[in-house]
């Protein structure tokens, strides 16, 4: 994603710091892209890999330049629930698992009490 005017040559790429968070029902992500607006921002997911790539544009005051990660996914999660907000500069990404890949308690059956022998 370039803006308008820039070629990729032109463009300095900065890889910004991302967290990632695990817990029972998936990941989540959370990366600072300050100077990005929410439509000059583009997730996606080509091939198991998660893309983000966010462009500040050109001032008078600054050169512009993008932000580029990409992360390869685990096969476990549903990608058609993954969410994806974008605030004061700050990207939070949910990626949750799918039904079959959560953790879950599996119950046993059997007697209650055990005899001693």
């Amino acid at each position: 994603m370039i803006s308008k005017g820039e070629t990729a040559a032109s463009t300095r790429t900065v890889r910004p710091r991302v967290d990632v968070y695990v817990n029972d029902d998936g990941f989540k992500l959370v990366g600072d892209f300050p100077g990005v607006k929410p439509d000059g921002f583009d997730v996606r997911v080509d091939e198991g890999r998660l893309i983000l790539e966010g462009v500040v544009e050109k001032t008078e005051h600054h050169a512009g330049f993008r932000y580029h990660r990409s992360f390869t996914l685990p096969r476990e999660l549903d990608l058609d629930k993954l969410e994806a907000a974008l605030a004061d500069g700050v990207l939070t990404l949910s990626l949750p698992r799918g039904d079959q890949a959560r953790v879950r308690a599996i119950p046993i059956s059997g007697p209650t009490s055990v005899a001693a022998p």
